[in-house]
């Protein structure tokens, strides 16, 4: 019961962190940045600590001797495909996410290579630690040259003459939140799935990976009910390439090799491919995305997990789980 009590506790708290977050976002006008700039990259980074948390835990395990290769490269599909497909349906059912061509093409293909680049790296059976140092290389010249076009927007935007403190207190409050909350959620609804006997195997891609993207689902409930469709895009795919490259590069880099299961480079990776490729067509079609493509989105979604419940997805990564 306990338990229970601290998952919803932990969920309420989310919002909250969520919603401090979105009014620390006065910040970017400080720095003359622009809201686009900053849901790609500090939010967007921000909100994946509980990522970073469970991959460098995983890895450090993985250089100790221990096999997690497995739990940390679920964790990251799991991430991944439920904020490319789930959070980004459940954002176009509450309102419109509607694009500009030049926001799409930049950052919804590099959301695609992103995917590519993780799916050959992996293509050996590892991710070596040379894999992890190219594609953190790859992420900081992503990184660096969206810095280098949103400043030259953000020329354009007047300093205005607004309180400082306040809004950098409430963004890093609450991203401090989210981590927190996130983190607890996840280790509480372990325990409910031992308690209830549900496959740890299955929790380890589903339960973890999408427990992880609780800050962006709360942070995209609270956006989206403010009409700010572009943060959620830029929060949900910036995250999504930081995942892919940062994380999982930094996950190679300090556990030396992470071994791929065949089931994840058969099927999950290119599941993640088609996704992201079918959610950045989705919004192609008038720059929105409407009510019946959210719902394809979250029909995808909902197949993946499915498919992995009936076909057994615990061939691939139960060697790794306790």
């Amino acid at each position: 019961m306990m338990s229970i009590l601290i998952v919803i506790l932990g969920l309420a708290t989310l919002i909250t962190g969520a919603k401090l977050v979105l009014r620390g976002l006065a910040v970017a006008h400080w720095f003359r940045l622009t809201p686009a700039f900053i849901g790609l990259t500090i939010v967007a980074i921000g909100t994946d600590l509980p990522e970073i948390f469970v991959v460098g835990v995983g890895a450090i395990g993985q250089a100790k001797g221990m096999n997690t290769s497995g739990l940390v490269l679920g964790e990251i599909v799991g991430t991944v495909l439920s904020q490319a497909t789930l959070i980004l349906g459940i954002a176009g059912l509450i309102g419109t996410i509607t694009l500009t061509k030049k926001l799409l093409l930049r950052d919804g293909t590099m959301m695609i290579i992103s995917s590519f680049l993780l799916f050959f790296s992996a293509l050996d059976g590892t991710i070596s630690r040379l894999d992890g140092l190219a594609l953190i290389a790859v992420y900081i010249l992503y990184l660096f040259m969206i810095a280098r076009e949103e400043r030259r927007e953000a020329r354009a935007i007047p300093l205005k003459n607004i309180e400082r403190i306040g809004p950098l207190l409430y963004l890093c409050g609450g991203l401090a939140l989210l981590c927190i909350a996130s983190y607890v959620t996840v280790t509480h609804a372990l325990l409910l799935s031992e308690r209830f006997h549900v496959s740890q195997a299955l929790v380890g891609l589903l339960l973890v990976g999408l427990g992880t993207s609780l800050p962006e689902l709360a942070a995209t409930v609270t956006a989206m009910k403010k009409n700010q469709g572009i943060f959620v895009f830029e929060n949900l795919v910036g995250s999504n390439i930081f995942d892919m490259l940062f994380v999982v590069g930094l996950g190679a880099v300090i556990a030396k090799n992470l071994t791929v299961p065949a089931s994840v480079i058969s099927f999950d990776f290119p599941f993640l491919i088609v996704a992201c490729i079918l959610a950045t067509l989705l919004l192609r079609t008038r720059m929105k995305l409407s009510t019946k493509e959210a719902i394809a989105l979250i029909v995808i979604f909902v197949s993946y997990f499915v498919i992995r419940a009936a076909f057994g997805f615990a061939h691939g990564i139960s060697d790794v789980l306790p």
